[in-house]
């Protein structure tokens, strides 16, 4: 979407004691990207595309979700 102002983008996995691993740069979030908080709150105040996934011991990492965010003050 397109924001006047900073967002605050909120990122949520509905399976418990999962990790949501994010990316900012364009790259495939992996193990070692950054972990989204536990607030799961992201502040964005740039034109940022955000590329989550969620990782679970013993499963497969989930598809990647991404958002693009444009944000014009």
């Amino acid at each position: 979407g397109t924001f006047t102002t900073d967002v605050t983008l909120v990122i949520t996995s509905p399976m418990a004691g999962t990790t949501i691993r994010y990316t900012l740069d364009g790259s495939t979030p992996d193990e070692l990207s950054p972990e989204v908080p536990a607030t799961g709150e992201l502040l964005l105040n740039s034109t940022t595309t955000v590329r989550a996934r969620v990782f679970a011991p013993g499963r497969k990492p989930s598809a990647i979700t991404v958002g693009t965010y444009v944000i014009q003050p």
